[in-house]
């Protein structure tokens, strides 16, 4: 008898979500919440909460509460992963696989990390809810325009499409930052080597030349009195320094694997006087890019900007970009109160101003973010031509003064025994 009732038919409480985006509520009949989310699915509605009519529900089932809390669930992808995911992703729905399958086919992926995500979020799509509300949760995905472009490929029915644009985004910006590490990558390593054979010849080798000088080290050139005093200062505390750079490299490699270290070496990198506006160049056209992906997607361009203020890019420019969403919002055009705050180049503007012209600003948008990037590709290849060379030639000075300074000490000392 009381599995019968059990099984009777009740009415549940629901509020849903529809194609456009729209709140729908209402009441339904039904044995249980789950026979609920499928009609609600059938209907073309996404179940956003779900409770019991007649009967108080302190705690109503949504589709978060299904799962573990966020920070039992989230597996955090870096942004190599997070953009191979939602690239592949892009391509399975454009060839008209379904979401739930996607997800199933990742989640069978030889990269741990990148199954369990996948799995995860298959379940919370299966139980209705929408990828861009499980891509915080369960893949701690929280980029305001990746974010951005997938709710509006939901809403539209072009997700294929704007999964497409968002792994753009995310791809364009880890290239940036792997060419920015690549490009630094020798001068770091030859830097390196100069300091460590630098080191070696005061902490090892001068110093097995004081007993010659020790007795009339105040006859010896001023150079060469200053070598010796460094070589022993650096003797004396040689392991502190080795504890030192051992601490910073476990540091180091703790922050490389929590994601961490890229963020910190790009805030270091930027407050550099020379390679920062090469950084600050690289990131305005991606701020244009994701701009036009935006626009293109048709999300408003007042609401695109805001899109923008919320995605961490470059920090320096982000009150001059507020200044001029306030612009827009106030009827400028968005060239001239991108020309007003110096947010990109002149010949971006020009390109911006032309799509405002012909009501094709996405895609100029995104021709304007190529250009950019252009000149940050050239200021770059500026920078290591100018730069390698003078690294060279400042580590042979250091390393020739330095043996300058020795021979010299004791030739002194030799003549003045004579």
């Amino acid at each position: 008898m009381a599995e019968a009732q059990d099984k009777a038919p009740i009415g549940f409480r629901y509020r849903a979500r529809d194609a456009s985006g729209g709140r729908k509520t209402g009441t339904l009949t039904a044995a249980s919440r789950d026979e609920v989310r499928r009609m609600l699915r059938a209907q073309g509605l996404f179940p956003v909460e779900i409770s019991e009519v007649g009967r108080p529900d302190p705690a109503p089932v949504t589709i978060k509460a299904l799962h573990p809390a966020k920070s039992d669930s989230v597996h955090a992808l870096n942004a190599a992963r997070t953009a191979r995911v939602i690239s592949a992703l892009s391509r399975l729905v454009s060839q008209q696989v379904t979401l739930e399958r996607a997800l199933g086919i990742l989640a069978e992926s030889d990269d741990r990390q990148v199954a369990i995500v996948a799995d995860q979020l298959k379940r919370q799509v299966r139980e209705g809810m929408a990828l861009s509300d499980a891509l915080p949760n369960h893949a701690g995905i929280s980029d305001p325009a990746t974010l951005a472009l997938i709710r509006g490929g939901e809403v539209s029915g072009e997700l294929g499409r704007s999964l497409e644009a968002a792994a753009q985004i995310l791809e364009t910006r880890a290239a940036l930052g792997q060419k920015l590490w690549t490009g630094l990558l020798y001068p770091a390593v030859l830097l390196t080597v100069a300091l460590i054979s630098l080191g070696l010849i005061l902490i090892v080798i001068i110093p097995q030349f004081r007993p010659l000088v020790e007795d009339r080290f105040d006859l010896i050139p001023f150079l060469g009195r200053s070598v010796f005093r460094l070589a022993g200062l650096l003797e004396a505390i040689w392991p502190i320094l080795l504890t030192g750079l051992v601490l910073v490299g476990c540091v180091s490699v703790i922050l490389a694997r929590s994601g961490k270290l890229a963020g910190i070496a790009a805030q270091i990198a930027r407050r550099t006087p020379l390679i920062g506006p090469i950084i600050q160049t690289n990131r305005a056209g991606l701020s244009l890019h994701i701009l036009g992906a935006l626009i293109s997607r048709d999300v408003p361009l007042s609401q695109a900007l805001g899109v923008l203020n919320r995605t961490p890019l470059d920090p320096e420019s982000t009150p001059r970009l507020k200044s001029a969403t306030r612009k827009v919002e106030t009827g400028q055009l968005l060239s001239r109160a991108f020309a007003d705050e110096n947010l990109a180049p002149r010949a971006a503007i020009e390109m911006i101003r032309i799509g405002e012209e012909t009501g094709e600003l996405g895609p100029m948008l995104i021709r304007a973010s190529d250009t950019i990037r252009d000149i940050g590709d050239r200021q770059m290849q500026r920078f290591l031509i100018v730069f390698e060379p003078l690294l060279i030639v400042f580590v042979g000075l250091i390393m020739g003064v330095s043996l300058y300074a020795l021979f010299s000490a004791i030739i002194s000392v030799n003549s003045i025994s004579f």
